[in-house]
């Protein structure tokens, strides 16, 4: 039985299919201005190019965690 990573999608994208994905990344997101309200955006469109869900590799503002443990 062959495990599926979290990370990986379930089926690899061809390079042909990233380099378009990552073109029409690139002309979206080109007059972008705003770099800190868009960035969840950003990230999510930039994952998807690889044919990755975000939330599998990266996470937004997670809590800080004290050294005391609480």
């Amino acid at each position: 039985m062959q495990s599926v990573s979290p990370i990986l999608p379930n089926h690899m994208l061809s390079w042909n299919e990233i380099r378009h994905r990552a073109i029409g990344l690139s002309r979206e997101w080109r007059d972008t201005t705003s770099e800190k309200s868009e960035s969840q955006s950003f990230w999510n469109d930039f994952f998807h190019v690889f044919g990755i869900k975000r939330h599998t590799v990266a996470s937004f503002e997670e809590p800080v965690k004290k050294l005391s443990g609480t």
